[in-house]
């Protein structure tokens, strides 16, 4: 990490341009913690740099994800991980081959019992993984949490999820402006929320947008966005959750012609 660090310090100021806007020094506390992660994306490509830095309500933001994907010289905001400035939430991320893993956690000189300081752990996106017409797919296992599934153009706070509830149910969101709207819902086909499940999200078009959703192989939910908010763009295509606990594995990510 202490490698890491030098070469994106380097980087920086040789850049001599502002990274990221802070409200004060403590934007980087604790120092102990990982707040950057390199990430290889192979092809003779610049590596990918993840940034997770306290804003401390600078540009009305709190904990946030910053992106460089030019090895450090330029970054840009890439998605809110605990967006409320008042609650000074501290990061530390690993990279885990192309995959980011973060814990988050409150950090201040004072602590008394409150749920708002529980502890969050989240697998970030895939990189690299951006595309506007793609199906991207991964194998889980929830084991009955709140919620967990895949995104697609996914381009700071907004983006397409297919997200596996608890209760058997699956739904297709779209996520813009710090909240969501809910597109379609239908059953998920599973014996038991608990059961590991392949899920596998595809999207396309512009006008409108078009998704589809399918557990086990099976199309469970397909819907259509022609709404003036709809995600008409490309963006990054991952995992998400906000529990800790849910298992992953063979995630892929394929480019869509005209559907699935």
């Amino acid at each position: 990490m202490v490698g890491f660090s030098t070469a994106l310090l380097a980087t920086v100021l040789a850049s001599l341009a502002p990274v990221v806007p802070v409200s004060g020094g403590n934007a980087l506390t604790l120092p102990a913690q990982r707040h950057a992660v390199r990430i290889d994306t192979g092809s003779g490509r610049p590596p990918t740099w993840l940034f997770a830095v306290q804003q401390e309500g600078a540009e009305g933001r709190g904990l946030s994800f910053f992106r460089s994907d030019d090895g450090g010289r330029t970054f840009r905001f890439a998605a809110a991980i605990q967006p409320d400035a008042s609650h000074a939430d501290r990061a530390e991320v690993l990279a885990v081959g192309r995959d980011v893993a973060l814990v988050y956690s409150y950090e201040a000189p004072k602590l008394a019992a409150s749920r708002r300081h529980d502890v969050y752990f989240h697998l970030a996106l895939a990189l690299p993984s951006r595309c506007a017409d793609c199906q991207v797919q991964a194998r889980l296992q929830a084991f009955g949490v709140d919620e967990a599934g895949l995104v697609v153009r996914a381009e700071g706070d907004a983006r397409y999820a297919l997200v596996l509830l608890p209760r058997g149910r699956i739904q297709l969101r779209r996520y813009r402006g710090g909240g969501f709207t809910v597109l379609g819902e239908a059953a998920s086909g599973q014996a038991s929320p608990r059961d590991a499940a392949t899920l596998s999200l595809s999207v396309w078009g512009a006008g409108p947008v078009r998704l589809s959703a399918s557990v086990d192989g099976q199309v469970r939910l397909s819907v259509t966005d022609a709404d003036p908010a709809a995600l008409t763009g490309e963006g990054d295509a991952g995992l998400a959750t906000p529990i800790a606990g849910v298992w992953f594995d063979d995630f892929l990510v394929r480019a869509l012609g005209t559907g699935p």
